[in-house]
């Protein structure tokens, strides 16, 4: 909402026009919802203003909720130049800019009585609207006075839920040389009472000067209407920004806005095209998506605000995100918008892409990233700030700001406990402050400032004290008084830091348990150099400083006697420290054998205290026979003379019982008469190196152990190789002696067969039967003969792998075995086979044996009946062929599966005592195992395991 009332539909000319526009005012307040209060504090606001010809324009402006900082249900009141306004909820908070010059002088009054409304505006307190006017009052005059005119910045602000105002002067006068003599009252360039920088930095509760000579001088001031919480964590991120609207316009084209959480910190700068509520309006929807945009990609906010803004003229803008938990930066940006960011005296820019959002944004944007380093600071600024904020040179801010390289000294302590430590403190205060070239004036003021805190300790009768020392910088140096006592921050009587505060140039408060630490600094700027020589001149100067008092000189014994109490507590502190931190026992012993003192690795290995030990003298700990040599040390009489004493002895750990080998040395501290005062002792564990001693003793066994093993594996590698060798000649001997055999086996056979066929009447009873016998030879010979070639052709390299159907292995066994089965009248019955990685040959003639082997031993009193079944389990396939047959004892399993092995005579059954031997080597070229079961005359059955993987 924007409505305007202007010269065009009210006129302020005369006293008698006053009542109208307050009627007006009021009723327009009434509309957007302000509170009596608020309106009647506008309207007195408002009707105070004086007119000008053309009258009086009031504005108000309503932008929408969560746009910036400003939380809801805040009113703010904003007063640009001559013009009133009130910023609702939402409301983008700006800056006032005055131009002051020299010959403005009738623009002052005006200047002075609107910051004097804000400050009405803002429910500030009458005392401290009293303190704001006189503060910038003096600013104007210093600006007017010693730098020909200026610039004024005025703004709300607000911390830790406390209204504030902030003042920012800016001048290019002639500079100020030495700024904390210029800040003490009394001094002064122009024949002034030299009041006005001291009066604003008393008032202020933030008071900072920046000034370099022929450049000009800023100013910082900030004042809350209630006294900020004194101990305040500080923030590891601070966000601050200025903006400032074009002279004459109400409305700022530019738009700062950011958000923090424990995860990121995203910035956005943005700047709308031309000047007016055109420009704002797009900024003010760049920063709405901003806010509301989730993303932490600087990328795809960017792209969230292009979409948002499309209606609008455009803008250029930055955004620039912190990962916290990745210490990273990351930067886009599109247009005239300035990113720096400093590390360490160093810059670096970032390049923005040219284009304007929401107008013409490049299709391809991608994020500039750098990593986080101590101390970084970025600025970002539009082309609408006269100075580029180059910082580099401004080197004494970064080193400010960065705070590298700062050392605190101490010089001197007081305790405080009555009022005669409170003198005691002023003199060592005022003492110090003369060593570091303060004028008597600053000397008092310092004094003073820690006077009041010292008094606010001893009033509150907790022992406190004042520790005076010196921080040493880059840049800056600071003489500090330390105050610190046992007052939590809400039992703290703060009038004296109240008064204290406004007389030092800076002051921190921190709290550590109970105990509370003021610390007041106070800037030096002398002629000569502080280095360690003068640190310690000076600390010998407080040292060696004659008593004016009894009490002086009782104190400073006893603080003497405290001091020597803390270095002795501290030494034993470190010693015990070190003894600990060392991985070896360390111990003491008097010289009746007791121990003194032992560090904390005596009690971590044996488990024992040192009254325990001290005790029963070391028995439950030292190994029975190492005792004896062990226990001379403990004896007076024995170690009485000697330098360095050692032994090796066995002690128990107590963590695992064993008992592992020590040495133990023992060294006399003796005085410096060379008396024996007592022993210092070391245990050493050596049991990694005793163990290796004992193992350098059969060190020649072992190496003699190891030349006998490499021979013996030269051996057996020769062995190795001669049996493959021999293995491969074997399977070729096999193989073709098998084909050479077969011909002659052929033959007779076939002369054999001829002759019983054709000849067999002109043979006699015997000559036939010799005929017979021989053909019956040549038959087992042609069996063996083709066992032999097909076991020496079954080898691991011929098995050709792949699907296999055991179903079709069997059909195709039982269609050669047909023939015997028809004339056994065998019942051969087959279940549901698997499928498995196989060779399918080799299957077969698997099953084939099996098969054959039961119809061969069948018995002949009952027909016979083979049944092949199947199970699953463990990733193998079980098969297992059962028959009624004959049996046998399983006591011949073992060599059932070897060459040639017969259970029966070949009167009784044919065969060549190769069949399951080539099946056990089938089995074993799958990966698979067989086995069998049986019983004498009740059949047998043969069980065959295979993998279901086979690869």
């Amino acid at each position: 909402m924007r409505i305007v009332l202007n010269k065009d539909t009210m006129q302020i000319e005369k006293e008698q026009d006053v009542v109208p526009f307050r009627n007006r005012v009021k009723e327009y307040a009434t509309k957007i919802g302000l509170s009596l209060v608020n309106q009647t504090k506008l309207i007195t606001a408002a009707s105070e203003l004086p007119g000008e010809d053309n009258g009086i324009r009031l504005v108000f402006e309503d932008k929408g909720p969560g746009i910036n900082d400003i939380p809801p249900g805040h009113e703010r009141w904003l007063f640009y130049g001559k013009s009133l306004g009130i910023g609702l909820p939402g409301t983008k908070r700006l800056v006032n800019e005055f131009d002051i010059k020299t010959e403005d002088r009738s623009y002052f009054a005006i200047l002075k009585k609107e910051i004097h409304a804000l400050a009405i505006a803002g429910n500030f307190q009458e005392r401290k609207i009293g303190e704001i006017d006189i503060v910038v009052a003096e600013t104007v005059s210093n600006l007017v006075k010693h730098a020909g005119g200026g610039q004024l910045l005025v703004k709300l602000i607000e911390e830790e839920g406390i209204q504030g105002i902030e003042l920012i002067s800016i001048d290019n006068g002639p500079g100020i040389t030495d700024v904390s003599r210029m800040v003490a009252d009394g001094i002064s360039t122009k024949n002034t009472l030299g009041h006005g920088l001291g009066a604003m930095k008393r008032l202020s509760d933030v008071f900072q000067v920046y000034s370099q000579k022929e450049w000009g001088t800023v100013i910082l001031i900030r004042i809350f209407n209630e006294e900020l919480p004194a101990f305040r964590k500080p923030s590891k991120i601070d966000v601050r920004a200025v903006l400032v609207p074009k002279p004459g316009e109400e409305a700022c084209g530019d738009g700062f806005f950011h958000i923090i959480t424990s995860q990121y910190v995203k910035l956005f700068l943005g700047d709308g095209l031309g000047h007016g509520p055109e420009a704002e309006r797009a900024v003010l929807l760049a920063g709405e998506s901003f806010t509301k945009c989730e993303s932490e990609s600087p990328v795809e906010i960017i792209r969230s605000i292009d979409a948002q803004v499309k209606k609008t003229r455009g803008l250029v803008g930055t955004v620039a995100v912190f990962d916290i938990k990745a210490r990273k930066w990351k930067i886009c940006g599109i247009g005239n918008i300035s990113t720096k960011i400093y590390s360490g005296g160093n810059a670096k820019n970032y390049t923005s892409y040219n284009g304007i959002i929401g107008l013409n944004v490049p299709n391809t944007l991608n994020e500039q990233e750098t990593d986080y380093e101590k101390g970084q600071q970025i600025i970002m600024c539009s082309d609408g700030i006269k100075s580029r904020w180059e910082m580099l040179k401004f080197p004494s801010i970064l080193r400010r700001l960065q705070n590298k390289s700062v050392s605190m000294h101490e010089i001197a302590k007081v305790t405080l406990e009555n009022e005669m430590d409170l003198i005691l403190a002023h003199k060592r205060t005022m003492k110090l402050a003369e060593l570091a070239g303060l004028s008597l004036s600053a000397q008092t003021t310092f004094a003073t400032a820690v006077s009041e805190v010292s008094r606010s300790i001893i009033e509150s009768k907790n022992n406190g004290a004042l520790v005076l020392c010196v921080e040493s910088g880059q840049s800056e140096q600071y003489i500090v008084a330390c105050l610190k006592d046992n007052l939590s921050a809400g039992e703290r009587s703060r009038e004296g830091l109240e008064y204290a505060k406004k007389l030092v140039n800076k002051y921190h408060i921190s709290s550590k348990g109970k105990e509370t630490s003021i610390d007041l600094y106070y800037y030096i700027a002398p002629s000569f150099r502080i280095d360690i020589y003068k640190l310690d001149e000076w600390r010998h100067l407080f040292r060696n400083e004659p008593p004016v008092s009894p009490y002086e000189e009782l104190k400073r014994k006893n603080e003497q006697l405290q001091e020597l109490s803390e270095k002795v507590q501290k030494s034993e502190g470190q010693y015990k420290t070190l003894t600990n931190s060392l991985p070896l026992i360390i111990f003491s012993l008097d010289l009746q054998g007791q121990l003194l003192y032992a560090n904390e690795w005596l009690l971590q290995y044996t488990g024992q205290t040192i009254e325990a030990l001290n005790e029963r003298m070391w028995k439950m700990v030292v190994h029975e026979d190492d005792y004896d040599s062990f226990s001379l040390l403990l004896r007076n009489d024995i170690t009485k003379g000697t330098t360095v004493i050692k032994t090796q002895s066995r002690l128990r750990n107590n963590q695992t019982g064993d008992y592992l080998w020590h040495q133990v040395s023992l060294s006399p501290f003796k005085s410096d008469n060379g008396e024996l005062q007592y022993w210092i002792g070391y245990i050493v564990d050596i049991h990694a190196q005793k163990v290796f001693e004992d193992t350098l003793k059969d060190n020649i066994e072992l190496k003699h152990a190891q030349a006998q093993l490499e021979e013996n594996q030269y051996t057996l590698k020769k062995t190795i190789e001669e049996l493959n060798r021999s293995n491969l000649e074997l399977q070729q001997f096999a193989f073709i002696a098998s084909h050479d055999l077969q011909e002659p086996v052929r033959k007779l056979l076939f002369y054999s067969d001829y002759l019983l066929n054709k000849y067999v009447n002109t043979f006699d009873t015997k000559g036939a039967n010799f005929l017979a016998n021989m053909q019956s030879s040549a038959l087992r010979m042609r069996n063996l003969i083709q066992d032999l070639l097909s076991f020496s052709q079954i080898n691991k390299e011929e098995v050709n792998y792949k699907r296999t159907d055991l179903n079709s292995v069997a059909t195709i066994a039982r269609q050669d075995l047909e023939m015997i089965i028809d004339e056994k009248k065998a019942s051969l019955q087959v279940a549901s086979l698997p499928v498995i990685n196989g060779d399918e040959r080799m299957m077969r003639q698997l099953f084939e044996n099996i098969i054959g082997n039961s119809l061969k031993y069948c018995r002949t009193d009952v027909l016979p009946v083979i049944t092949i079944t199947s199970r699953q389990e463990n990733g193998q396939h079980e098969i297992a062929f059962r028959d009624n047959g004959i049996g046998f004892d399983e006591k011949y399993l073992p060599q059932m599966f070897n060459l040639f092995q017969r259970l029966h005579s070949r009167e009784m059954y044919d065969g060549t005592g190769l069949g399951l031997a080539i099946c056990r080597k089938i089995v074993e070229l799958h990966q698979g195992r067989i086995w069998a079961e049986a019983k004498e005359g009740e059949g047998a059955t043969f069980y065959i395991s295979l993998p279901d993987g086979l690869n």
